[in-house]
């Protein structure tokens, strides 16, 4: 379990009354991809987009199975990147990211360089 998991109320039983009162279900109430669209959806889309919309009841899960992969990652930049990769469809250049450190690399063996008291 990860820190700040509770076990869920169930709200099936109220969410199924709901829906039913326009009569939908679980399994019948989708978003409608043109409707998405309508307001720009399909402009910022990705995987991880277009999977909620697909089927917005697995939402929970999702973000417990996301929640996780990312506690698992144990802070690695190389492996949040490829989590963030995988989830948007989209690529980061090797090049692009920077050693962050590199331009204190130089000043860091010398004495002092690295810390002011003003």
């Amino acid at each position: 379990m990860l820190p700040g998991d509770t076990k869920a109320q169930d709200w099936t039983p109220a969410l199924d009354s709901a829906l039913g009162r326009i009569d939908l279900t679980r399994q019948t109430a989708r978003f409608e991809p043109s409707a998405v669209a309508q307001w720009g959806g399909d402009t910022y889309s990705n995987p991880w987009f277009e999977r909620v919309h697909d089927d917005p009841w697995l939402l929970p899960q999702m973000i417990r199975n996301e929640r996780r992969a990312v506690a698992e990652a144990g802070g690695s930049l190389f492996e949040l990147l490829r989590l963030a990769t995988l989830r948007t469809g989209e690529g980061v250049r090797r090049g692009l990211v920077e050693d962050s450190v590199k331009r204190y690399r130089g000043v860091s063996t010398v004495p002092g360089r690295l810390y002011s008291t003003h």
